[in-house]
Protein backbone atom coordinates (compact mmCIF):
# COMPACT_ATOMS: atom_id res chain seq x y z
CA UNK A 1 0.00 0.00 0.00
CA UNK A 2 1.57 3.45 -0.66
CA UNK A 3 -1.77 6.03 -0.50
CA UNK A 4 -1.01 9.37 0.61
CA UNK A 5 3.12 9.45 0.88
CA UNK A 6 3.53 5.78 2.28
CA UNK A 7 0.85 5.95 4.71
CA UNK A 8 -2.25 3.82 4.52
CA UNK A 9 -5.07 2.44 6.33
CA UNK A 10 -5.53 -1.26 7.41
CA UNK A 11 -9.46 -2.46 6.90
CA UNK A 12 -8.43 -4.91 9.39
CA UNK A 13 -7.78 -2.04 11.99
CA UNK A 14 -11.05 -0.31 11.75
CA UNK A 15 -13.36 -0.48 14.78
CA UNK A 16 -16.81 -2.37 14.42
CA UNK A 17 -19.36 -0.02 12.57
CA UNK A 18 -16.47 1.60 10.26
CA UNK A 19 -16.79 1.36 6.09
CA UNK A 20 -14.91 1.18 3.43
CA UNK A 21 -16.60 3.42 1.11
CA UNK A 22 -13.58 3.75 -1.53
CA UNK A 23 -10.54 1.68 -2.94
CA UNK A 24 -7.74 3.06 -5.13
CA UNK A 25 -7.86 1.22 -7.74
CA UNK A 26 -4.06 1.22 -8.75
CA UNK A 27 -2.74 -0.28 -5.29
CA UNK A 28 -5.47 -1.73 -3.56
CA UNK A 29 -5.31 0.60 -0.55
CA UNK A 30 -8.18 1.81 1.56
CA UNK A 31 -9.61 5.40 -0.41
CA UNK A 32 -12.39 6.40 2.08
CA UNK A 33 -14.28 5.59 5.00
CA UNK A 34 -17.62 5.94 6.78
CA UNK A 35 -19.16 5.91 10.07
CA UNK A 36 -22.78 6.02 9.59
CA UNK A 37 -23.41 5.98 13.41
CA UNK A 38 -21.82 8.68 13.94
CA UNK A 39 -22.24 10.72 10.23
CA UNK A 40 -19.04 10.94 10.11
CA UNK A 41 -17.03 10.18 6.35
CA UNK A 42 -13.80 10.72 4.50
CA UNK A 43 -12.00 10.39 1.52
CA UNK A 44 -8.31 10.47 0.49
CA UNK A 45 -7.45 11.26 -3.42
CA UNK A 46 -8.11 13.58 -6.47
CA UNK A 47 -8.87 12.05 -9.81
CA UNK A 48 -6.19 13.38 -11.94
CA UNK A 49 -7.67 12.30 -14.67
CA UNK A 50 -10.48 15.19 -14.89
CA UNK A 51 -9.10 18.09 -12.21
CA UNK A 52 -11.85 20.66 -11.53
CA UNK A 53 -14.16 21.32 -9.25
CA UNK A 54 -16.66 18.61 -10.32
CA UNK A 55 -13.67 15.37 -10.42
CA UNK A 56 -15.24 13.61 -8.08
CA UNK A 57 -18.96 14.35 -8.81
CA UNK A 58 -20.85 11.17 -8.10
CA UNK A 59 -24.30 12.87 -9.18
CA UNK A 60 -27.83 13.75 -7.18
CA UNK A 61 -27.10 10.38 -5.21
CA UNK A 62 -23.94 11.56 -3.64
CA UNK A 63 -23.88 10.26 0.34
CA UNK A 64 -22.46 13.68 1.25
CA UNK A 65 -25.35 15.87 -0.05
CA UNK A 66 -27.55 13.47 1.65
CA UNK A 67 -25.97 14.03 4.98
CA UNK A 68 -25.45 18.21 4.29
CA UNK A 69 -29.51 18.33 3.88
CA UNK A 70 -30.84 17.51 7.32
CA UNK A 71 -28.42 19.52 9.00
CA UNK A 72 -28.63 22.57 6.82
CA UNK A 73 -32.23 22.70 7.46
CA UNK A 74 -31.54 21.71 11.01
CA UNK A 75 -29.62 25.72 10.97
CA UNK A 76 -32.05 26.79 9.15
CA UNK A 77 -35.32 25.81 11.48
CA UNK A 78 -33.18 26.98 14.37
CA UNK A 79 -32.49 30.62 12.48
CA UNK A 80 -35.90 30.91 11.93
CA UNK A 81 -37.14 29.96 15.67
CA UNK A 82 -34.25 32.47 17.09
CA UNK A 83 -35.75 35.51 14.49
CA UNK A 84 -39.13 34.80 15.25
CA UNK A 85 -38.61 35.04 19.16
CA UNK A 86 -37.15 38.61 18.38
CA UNK A 87 -40.50 39.94 17.40
CA UNK A 88 -42.36 38.19 20.03
CA UNK A 89 -44.37 40.81 22.50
Amino acid sequence: MWQNHNYAVDPASLPKGVEVTHINLNDGSCAGLAFPALNVMSLQYHPEASPGPHDSDSGNQSPFLSLLVPFFFSIFCTSMHNIKSLFTI
